[in-house]
């Protein structure tokens, strides 16, 4: 992922201006990082941009239940009162609902946001996230976080509230900072702390001069170093939304995908083919095995014209000479039953309801507890050799019953 914080002079005021970049991990580690002209940015295929704190705008806003599925223009007008310019020219995103019933809204000039997607765009980077710098530094438990320079920098003092800050001095906060803390003594949020983090090597200011004219206690954190020291950015604003929002998968540039998919091609290949041969291995075995039963059968019967289902056939054959020998077949009605006898408890046995034979076939039926009871006999029959199928399960009745036809 590359991160590209842009300035808020670019690029209609310095067009040839070095940006900052930062090169990010799976994990949101940082790679390398580094600072060039648009010609010199890395041609990374993910990105992401920062936007400026003095140009990104968060607002707070109850919306009508009408406009909260509202996208573009029609935000806009929505929070017309509360736009500093004409909603025609400025682009507002939807941000999340928060527990109170406000919904999050980023404001920006809608000319200046396309001029940057342009420039970026003519050298082959198309961001799929923008996001206001405001909610970049982490915020601290306990209050607010702001990052300041000596003279200019951003206040953030809630998980999706933040302001751009003017001014101030090593013995006095800026105004804005004041007008907030004023803001929160006046209401009903409680103490708060502002950690103050320092940009660009600023000088430490006078911490009790700043709690003094703050009400508020103030700490000094780590330098505020987003490129050398970047921190992870968790949800938020998106600020791509409608006309800017990221190209389509239809849209997408393959071209960067075209390795994974060759690869993802080839191993497809490669397991048909597998598959086709594993297939052709086994039809050519179920060949041999039948052309060995079939030659195994004509050397017991050599009188038999045509042999279309060896196994059954020598079954049949094996029946025919047992029964001129007066003896039962494997199919014959006392075999069947007395292999199928062997597979009831006494349970069952005592419940006998049905016994039928009729082409070779035997059918029982007998009481069982459940229909779990019907399927532990059927395959009580299947252990014992049997060729055997449940039929129905009656639990209609009183007593549950299940049918069976059983085979050799």
């Amino acid at each position: 992922m590359l991160r590209i914080h842009i300035p808020s002079n670019w690029p209609d005021q310095d067009d040839q201006a070095r940006l900052a970049w930062v090169r990010l991990g799976a994990k949101g580690e940082r790679l390398d990082s580094g600072a060039g002209t648009l010609a010199e940015l890395p041609a990374d295929k993910v990105s992401e941009i920062v936007l400026p704190a003095a140009s990104a705008v968060l607002l707070s806003i109850p919306l009508p239940g009408g406009l909260k599925q509202k996208r573009g223009q029609m935000l806009a007008y929505a929070i017309e009162d509360r736009l500093g310019a004409e909603p025609e020219t400025v682009h507002v995103a939807a941000g999340p609902l928060q527990a109170d019933g406000q919904t999050v809204m980023g404001v920006i000039e809608k000319s200046w946001l396309e001029q940057v997607l342009e420039k970026l765009k003519a050298v082959g980077i198309k961001p799929r996230s923008a996001w206001p710098e405001t909610l970049l530094p982490g915020l601290p438990d306990d209050g607010w976080v702001m990052v300041w320079n000596g003279q200019e920098g951003f206040l953030r003092t809630g998980t999706h509230a933040g302001m751009p800050v003017d001014g101030g001095s090593e013995a006095d906060p800026p105004v804005a900072l004041k007008l907030a803390a004023q803001a929160l003594h006046g209401g009903a949020q409680g103490r708060k702390t502002l950690q103050l983090r320092l940009a660009d090597a600023a000088l430490r200011p006078n911490t009790a001069a700043w709690e003094e004219a703050l009400g508020m206690p103030v700490g000094i954190g780590i330098p505020w170093d987003p490129i050398r020291r970047p921190e992870p950015y968790r949800g938020g604003v998106e600020f791509l939304q409608g006309k800017f929002a990221p190209a389509s998968m239809m849209e997408m540039d393959w071209k960067a995908y075209r390795m994974p998919l060759a690869l993802l091609g080839a191993l497809f290949l490669v397991h048909l083919g597998a598959t086709l041969a594993e297939w052709g291995l086994l039809a050519r075995t179920e060949s041999k095995l039948n052309a060995r039963m079939e030659q195994r059968f004509r050397e017991v019967f050599p009188e038999t014209v045509a042999v279309v289902d060896a196994p059954l056939q020598m079954q049949r054959k094996l029946d025919d000479m047992r029964h001129a020998l007066r003896q039962p077949g494997a199919n014959d009605l006392l075999p069947l039953l007395a292999r199928a006898m062997k597979a009831l408890d006494d349970e069952q046995r005592s419940g006998l309801r049905r016994i039928d034979y009729s082409s070779s076939r035997l059918g029982i039926e007998c009481s069982v507890r459940d229909r779990a009871s019907a399927e532990a006999l059927l395959a009580a029959f299947r252990q014992a050799g049997l060729q055997a199928s449940l039929e129905s399960v009656d639990m209609k009745s009183s007593h549950v019953s299940a049918s069976y036809v059983i085979g050799g």
